[in-house]
């Protein structure tokens, strides 16, 4: 999968986080966390373009 910052998140790829989860993770205005297989995706809230990947986190 190419998740990179800077590019669009593939559409149908991510879920979100669950509330209980969004807690251990930092908040910014604008951006939301995303969930694609173990790697967490900051997007951007407005257009879905990757701000941030964080691979191999969740397992």
């Amino acid at each position: 999968m190419n998740l990179e910052r800077g590019k669009p998140l593939p559409p149908g790829i991510a879920k979100r986080f669950d509330e209980r989860s969004l807690r251990y993770l930092p908040r910014y205005d604008g951006y939301e966390w995303r969930r694609v297989g173990p790697d967490a995706i900051l997007v951007d809230a407005a257009n879905e373009i990757i701000y941030q990947v964080i691979r191999d986190v969740l397992y």
